[in-house]
């Protein structure tokens, strides 16, 4: 049996190459990222959109997000109108993980005029 010793083709090294840099780029990538996580806790963000008309007064969109590494769990946004007599109105949502968004709605019997005012009311994290 002869053994072909033949060398490799400037597209092989080049793939080789490009291969070898990816494979770097990702691992550095996972490490840097995995640095980063400081275990932060839930940082929660409230948004609302327009309120609409409904069959039973008046529906406002909220969006929620969860800006920090740990979910929160049981959280609870309170939505509260600037009209007199203010009306008060509030979501629940079983929990949220890091990154995620999550969308809900709230209800009103009427059409709010003003400014509504949007707070969280409080959440569960991880027990330490």
């Amino acid at each position: 049996m002869k053994i072909v010793n033949e060398e490799k083709s400037w597209l092989e090294w080049v793939v080789f190459v490009l291969s070898a840099l990816l494979i770097a780029a990702v691992t550095g990538f996972l490490v840097y990222d995995g640095a980063q996580d400081e275990g932060r806790p839930p940082e929660i963000h409230v948004t609302l959109g327009r309120p609409a008309p409904s069959p039973h007064g008046c529906l406002v969109p909220v969006t929620v997000t969860n800006k920090g590494d740990e979910t929160a769990q049981e959280l609870e946004v309170e939505v509260t109108t600037a009209g007199e007599p203010p009306e008060q109105a509030s979501l629940t949502f079983d929990f949220l993980s890091s990154g995620e968004v999550r969308d809900g709605w709230v209800g009103f019997s009427r059409m709010p005029t003003g400014e509504l005012k949007v707070r969280v009311v409080g959440y569960r994290s991880k027990s330490r």
